[in-house]
């Protein structure tokens, strides 16, 4: 039996618009073997074609008004998908925006720290007091930018507690549609 958050991610990954190979070298980089890949790529397969089989049957015994609510709440589940993936893509965004800034804080510390060696060096005390007001701005920026990331991941948190929300509120939908 092939796990059901592979064949989720698989299907979100085609809905992206990966290819097969893409989707296969992903799943791998993210540290599943090729053979648990390879199965789900063909128990997806064959719940396409089992859905495609049973719809084809189940349409013919269904009235008008049920087909209604079965177009009805696929579309909600499409709006659900896309919410989802907006949300990821969200997500992964803030949080490549923060990695960046936390690299740009990092580089930031290191030339403080070597100001604080260069003080130290200076001979006179024009140099000296020119590089402390340097050095003191430099903190202020620093302390700034941290504030800054600290409040980027405070909005990613509720960012991903409301996503999480929304999709749960789309599953109690789908589960009542049902």
């Amino acid at each position: 039996m092939v796990d059901k958050t592979i064949l989720e991610t698989i299907e979100n990954l085609k809905q992206s618009g990966l290819n097969q190979d893409e989707i296969k070298n992903m799943l791998l980089d993210i540290g599943f073997d090729e053979n648990t890949i390879n199965d789900a790529f063909v128990a997806k397969e064959e719940n396409t074609a089992n859905k495609e089989i049973n719809e084809t049957q189940n349409r013919s015994d269904l009235d008008k008004k049920d087909q209604e609510i079965i177009e009805k709440t696929k579309e909600h589940m499409e709006t659900a998908k896309l919410a989802s993936n907006l949300a990821m893509n969200v997500s992964q965004a803030a949080i490549n925006k923060v990695e960046k800034h936390m690299e740009k804080v990092n580089a930031f510390e290191n030339r403080l720290d070597n100001f604080e060696d260069t003080i130290t060096k200076m001979p006179t005390k024009e140099h000296i007091e020119e590089l402390k007001n340097m050095h003191k701005e430099l903190h202020e920026k620093h302390d700034d930018l941290q504030e800054r990331l600290d409040a980027l991941e405070a909005k990613i948190d509720g960012l991903t507690k409301i996503m999480k929300d929304i999709l749960e509120n789309q599953r109690d939908i789908l589960m009542r549609l049902k």
